[in-house]
């Protein structure tokens, strides 16, 4: 069985050449992570060699280079995430559309928890970007508990696009799955945080 402690045990040598990528986010500088533009067996990918997170629209920059995160997928073991992989483009009119296209996605609705209000008594605006396509990438690659996390993201959609309540306990019902799956929590915590703030 492979573990976190097998995974970072392998990337330490990688470590020492790969590149440090400057992570802009939101246009403003918030680090360095190590990384480096994987090969055509990963065409338009760049690997981290730590578990710095990375984020949907990020912008990477080596040499002046700047690579638009199109799509990151935090990789755990253990339940602790390692690395990441990014896909990216160069163009950054992808990155803009990539922006525009959340924008566009906007729906309104009350989120009522079982008759308290989550977020007050008025309309927000839900913003469902990629995040459900990204939750439901990773559960297709998952070779256990498919269909347990199926469900789970079946209640997430139903709750977020038909304008139904979050049932109470629905995570305290997933918990132990979720804590299984590392990289589906990171996931649905992503979604959420896009969710309310």
């Amino acid at each position: 069985m492979i573990t976190a402690r097998m995974i970072k045990k392998q990337l330490q040598p990688i470590r020492k050449m790969a590149n440090d990528f400057e992570i802009i986010r939101n246009n403003q500088s918030i680090g360095f992570v190590k990384a480096f533009v994987c090969g055509k067996d990963y065409p338009n990918t760049i690997q981290t060699v730590e578990e710095t997170e990375i984020l949907d629209n990020d912008c990477l920059v080596f040499q002046s280079k700047k690579y638009y995160v199109t799509n990151a997928q935090p990789k755990a073991f253990d339940n602790e995430v390692c690395y990441y992989m990014l896909e990216y483009s160069t163009d950054p009119k992808v990155s803009e559309s990539n922006n525009r296209n959340e924008v566009n996605n906007v729906f309104h609705f009350n989120a009522p928890l079982n008759g308290t209000n989550v977020i007050g008594s008025h309309d927000f605006t839900l913003n469902i970007d990629n995040s459900i396509k990204n939750i439901q990438e990773i559960i297709n690659n998952k070779t256990e508990d498919k269909e347990a996390l199926q469900k789970l993201l079946d209640e997430i959609k139903e709750a977020s696009v038909n304008n139904k309540p979050l049932t109470k306990g629905i995570f305290s019902k997933f918990s132990d799955l979720l804590a299984k799956h590392s990289d589906v929590a990171i996931a649905v915590g992503k979604f959420f945080v896009k969710l309310f703030f």
